[in-house]
This record gives C-alpha cells, structure tokens and sequence, in this order.
C-alpha cells in the first residue's frame, strides 16, 4: 500500500511539473515575439523600433515606475499599426499597464475616425494580451490578424 501511494504522489507531481513548465515561458523572449509577429504578414507597412521608452511612456500615459521593460514598434508610414510589449513591475501594476493599453486604443480610434477612417477596423480588432505569470501586457494593432501567430491572433479583443 506504501508503495502504490509513493507512486501515485510521484505520479502527481511529476504531472504537477510538466503543466507549470509547459505555461511558463510564453511570453518571456519579447524580442522572439515582436520578430514573429513582423515576419507574420500581419502588418500592411513595415514597424520600426522607438527607441526613446520615455516619449512613449508619456503617449501612452504609462508611469515607468509601473513598467519594467517596454518595447514599441510604430507605423513608420501613416496608419495605426503597432505592436508593443509590456512588462509590469509587479503584478499589482499589471491590471494598470493593461488599462493603458487599452486606453490607447480608444485614443487612437478617436483621433483616427475623422482623420484616417480606414483605420478604424483594425483599431475596433486590436489585440491586448495579459499574461499575469510573467507580468506581461502586449498590445497589436496589425492589418490582417488572421496571420499572426497563434499565441497573439487569439488573444481577446482589446475593446470587449
């Protein structure tokens, strides 16, 4: 009997290991994320880095205290296209990052319905993404969703 429960408990937690090895580490290579999600197709213009996080964090209306690491890709034409990953400080400022993505969507679809009205769909399908295990917010305004990859292509809806 003592063996048969040391072989159930052995059984469990090596289970118990491979689910927690097989979530982590989704989101944890931003940069493998970023260059996906540009080979994908899913954009109509080519994406540049941005490379000064402060003006960006002032755009967004994103404290840096709250963020540990940022990385922004914009349009480098005149459409609404981007991608940017976001990774909370702590898993406190998490839902707040997420508030701001989102609310950059908004922003954006405000000041494009009257300037550049073709936009307005693929702000109405832009993806936030939030991963609370690795403190992840990833925010993508792209062309065609259908061709990103599947971790971001089904990711909800940033407006929902």
């Amino acid at each position: 009997m003592n063996r048969l429960r040391k072989a159930i408990l052995t059984a469990l937690a090596l289970a118990l290991i491979l689910t927690l090895s097989s979530c982590a580490g989704k989101f944890d290579d931003p940069q493998k994320i970023i260059d996906d999600a540009l080979a994908s197709g899913a954009f109509s213009e080519t994406l540049e880095p941005v490379e000064n996080a402060e003006l960006m964090y002032s755009n967004f209306g994103l404290n840096s205290s709250m963020v540990e690491s940022a990385i922004f890709y914009m349009s480098s034409g005149a459409t609404s296209e981007t991608i940017v990953y976001l990774k909370a400080k702590a898993s406190e400022s998490m839902y707040s990052v997420a508030l701001v993505a989102k609310a950059r969507v908004v922003t954006l679809k405000n000041s494009e319905s009257g300037y550049r009205p073709e936009e307005i769909p693929k702000l109405d399908n832009a993806r936030v993404i939030e991963d609370s295990k690795s403190r992840v917010v990833i925010l993508i305004v792209a062309n065609d969703y259908s061709k990103l990859p599947e971790v971001l292509r089904d990711a909800p809806l940033a407006l929902e």
